[in-house]
């Protein structure tokens, strides 16, 4: 992700999951790569997606600008969007210009926009499927 820090953007790997013992894992793991990993939990709201209840997710965050694009180049993705959000990261430079960073967020909205279009154009599809099988 792209988070905003002091009006600049600035790249950040999370690694998010509700199983406490794989969250602790990955952090302790990736810090012996050499990376300072935080893990930190939070409370997820009451009423999301048709789940009731609560419950805790945890995130496993890198957010050192060299730490985070030494830890994208080595870990091997395959899904195209984020293999393209990578090499957006990884075109950054630390320090860059303002208009740099923001064209670079730009970027990363657009890249972002049309993921998710891509995934609204899929459930919609998928939904007219099951219910033309459902007859």
């Amino acid at each position: 992700m792209l988070h905003n820090k002091r009006n600049r953007f600035n790249p950040e790997v999370q690694i998010v999951n509700t199983d406490e013992a794989v969250l602790e894992f990955l952090q302790l793991r990736i810090q012996r790569l050499g990376f300072s990993a935080k893990l930190d939990w939070s409370v997820q709201s009451k009423e999301r997606g048709g789940i009731a209840g609560y419950s805790r997710k945890g995130r496993v965050s890198i957010w050192r600008f060299q730490e985070v694009q030494r830890f994208l180049r080595m870990i091997p993705l395959r899904q195209a969007e984020k293999t393209t959000k990578v090499d957006v990261v990884c075109s950054m430079t630390f320090g860059e210009s303002r208009g740099n960073n923001l064209e670079t967020a730009a970027r990363w909205e657009e890249i972002v926009s049309r993921i998710k279009q891509q995934r609204d154009v899929f459930v919609s599809s998928a939904k007219l499927a099951l219910e033309a099988a459902r007859g």
